[in-house]
């Protein structure tokens, strides 16, 4: 009687962890989104205002929703491996329900997929390289963080010049660098103008006269 109390009581709770879960990703991503899609709508969105602000929903919208269906789904799917590899599976759990969740919801293809999952592979990239040198008893720093920089910049920099590798790099970083590294006479001239380089000279100048405004602050208290 008492574990078929546990598993009815476990069967509500299972399924709130999942709501509540489910809404924090709703949350987490519509407040992540919206705010970043609204400010590339504004200075890089060249569309009728109308557009601009429907793209900016869709982009939120997707975002969220996909956070949301991939927090139920995973926290779901966990539980039931849980129930199926037994106590002490933990990762082996969490590693099954992160896969079927990463299939079926962020597999399409669609910008803001790409975009989240290549934000994932550098961050497990680099977790699995900080936990490799900590098991042969490397230490990280600031050498391993400049060379870490120097080889993941130098491989863009390699693979943006050499037009055959430059078709594989993903669309936005594309764009981003011909911003900047437009050939001479190209676009990249038509956008360094005084009105262009106004916002960045002015932040630039704001920065300075708020350090030296706070160090003689902090310095007048010391």
């Amino acid at each position: 009687l008492r574990s078929g109390a546990g598993a009815m009581e476990s069967g509500p709770r299972g399924a709130r962890e999942a709501l509540r879960a489910a809404a924090c990703g709703a949350i987490y991503g519509t407040k992540i989104r919206g705010p970043h899609a609204l400010v590339m709508a504004l200075v890089f969105g060249r569309k009728p205002p109308l557009q601009l602000l429907r793209g900016v929903l869709r982009a939120t919208h997707e975002h969220g929703r996909k956070l949301a269906a991939f927090a139920l789904m995973f926290t779901c799917a966990r539980r039931a491996a849980r129930g199926a590899l037994g106590t002490g599976k933990e990762r082996a759990s969490a590693l099954l329900a992160g896969f079927l969740g990463g299939l079926l919801v962020w597999g399409d293809g669609s910008p803001i997929s790409a975009q989240l999952n290549l934000y994932l592979l550098a961050r497990v990239l680099t977790g699995l390289g900080r936990a490799a040198g900590a098991r042969v008893g490397l230490k990280g720093g600031a050498r391993a963080s400049r060379l870490w920089s120097a080889l993941m910049w130098a491989g863009v920099m390699a693979m943006y010049e050499d037009e055959s590798l430059r078709a594989h790099l993903q669309g936005s970083l594309v764009s981003s660098m011909d911003f900047i590294y437009a050939p001479q006479g190209g676009e990249g001239d038509r956008r360094v103008t005084p009105r262009a380089l106004a916002p960045a000279l002015g932040v630039w100048a704001a920065h300075a006269l708020m350090g030296g405004l706070l160090g003689r602050d902090g310095a007048g208290r010391g």
